[in-house]
C-alpha cells in the first residue's frame, strides 16, 4: 500500500528560462536536464527574491544576466523516488551559489517545480 520513499543525489547542467511573468514578480526559473534513469528528463524550478530591495537595487536584473550568460554550470539536486518512479526532486542548499559563484543567489527561495520529458526552452 505505502511504497518506500527513497532518495537519490545527482549533478545536472541546466540553465537560466526567461518568462515575462517572471521578470513582473521578481521570480527567477531555471531547468536543471539530464538523463536520469535512461530518460532525458528536464527538472523546472522557480524562485522568488526573499527581499523585494533585491528588484528595487538592480540585484535582481544582475542575476539574471548572470543566469543567462552562465555555461556549463552544474546544480546538484536531490531525486525523489517512490515505488521506483522518480516524484520529486530538491535543489541542493548553497548549489546555486556556489555554481554562481554569488552569495544573491542565498537570497531566494523556492516557489515551485515540476518534472517534464519536455524542455521549457
Amino acid at each position: 500500500m505505502f511504497g518506500k520513499i527513497t532518495y537519490k543525489k545527482v549533478k545536472l547542467p541546466f540553465h537560466y528560462i526567461k518568462e515575462e511573468v517572471d521578470y513582473d514578480a521578481g521570480a527567477i526559473s531555471i531547468e536543471a536536464f539530464g538523463d536520469i534513469d535512461g530518460d532525458k528528463i528536464f527538472l523546472y524550478m522557480t524562485f522568488v527574491l526573499t527581499n523585494s530591495y533585491m528588484y528595487d537595487n538592480g540585484d535582481y536584473d544582475e542575476m539574471t544576466k548572470i543566469l543567462e550568460n552562465s555555461q556549463d554550470k552544474k546544480v546538484d539536486l536531490i531525486l525523489k523516488y517512490k515505488k521506483n518512479k522518480l516524484v520529486g526532486f530538491e535543489l541542493e542548499q548553497g548549489t546555486l551559489v556556489d555554481s554562481m559563484n554569488d552569495q544573491r543567489f542565498d537570497a531566494i527561495e523556492f516557489l515551485c517545480s515540476s518534472i517534464s520529458n519536455v524542455s521549457k526552452k
